[in-house]
């Protein structure tokens, strides 16, 4: 078995839990313990001039570079694990929050994005649909419109906080002056 320790990232369940992996789903896994799962064309890209260098660079490689883009089995099975813990914990999570996930995303739901915004306690959360892209958002067709709506999440999210860092400093002031 695998472990992978997440105490040590900076998140709500620092020291929660600690995800204990198999290499193996199933019973009969173990037959092939090295199972790995291989991306294939599109490779989550919708772009048609993205896919064409993708799969121009993956004619020049070696098997063993290849096969350093597979994942293990074991890792979609911890994929797996996480994402049920965090579905029962996300009302934990208070941080501002932006959501970018895509319409078309063949790997995982649209409907994750609405899961997450429905059951986060942030006071600031924002959710952007993408509609020309597939999984691999930051590679893929609205990258621009990514970066975008990234940096003006980011502007907002100072913004708010510099507001409520002058409203704090002000109440402060008129504290000290009543006092």
């Amino acid at each position: 078995s695998a472990n992978i320790d997440f105490r040590c990232l900076d998140n709500p369940f620092a020291g929660e839990y600690l995800f204990k992996g198999f290499y193996f789903f199933h019973r009969y896994f173990n037959l092939m313990p090295n199972w790995r799962y291989v991306e294939d064309a599109p490779y989550g890209i919708k772009d048609p001039k993205m896919q064409r260098l993708i799969r121009m660079s993956f004619r020049n490689m070696t098997k063993s570079e290849e096969d350093s883009y597979a994942t293990p089995a074991r890792y979609v099975h911890q994929a797996l694990k996480l994402g049920k813990y965090l579905k029962k914990n996300l009302q934990k999570i208070t941080a501002p929050l932006l959501i970018c996930h895509a319409k078309e995303d063949e790997t995982a739901s649209p409907r994750n994005a609405c899961i997450i915004e429905n059951l986060v306690s942030s006071a600031i959360s924002r959710k952007v649909l993408l509609k020309n892209s597939y999984h691999m958002i930051t590679l893929d067709s609205e990258r621009e419109r990514l970066a975008h709506e990234i940096s003006h999440f980011i502007a907002f999210v100072n913004e708010m906080r510099s507001s409520r860092d002058v409203k704090q400093k002000q109440e402060a002031n008129r504290n000290q002056l009543a006092a």
